[in-house]
């Protein structure tokens, strides 16, 4: 039995700004998720500014609180 988390992360802000500069925006945000996962997992930019995140083969259900509580603090600096 293989355990798999899926999440999302939505943004709010990004939206809002101009486009040139909501893409960078957004290539941060890229940036600071991608280093909060493993490289087997999965992220995909779904539209706008909201990302999903595939993480497959974890061994217990708190290891995909691990992995959140890494996106909360990436994004609290």
């Amino acid at each position: 039995e293989q355990l798999l988390a899926l999440g999302a992360v939505d943004r709010h802000h990004a939206a809002d700004l101009r486009a040139e500069r909501a893409l960078g925006l957004l290539g941060v945000a890229a940036e600071r998720l991608r280093s909060c996962i493993r490289d087997e997992d999965t992220m995909a930019r779904i539209g706008g500014d909201e990302f999903m995140l595939l993480l497959p083969h974890i061994d217990f259900p708190a290891q995909a609180a691990i992995v959140a509580r890494k996106i909360v603090e990436q994004f609290s600096q």
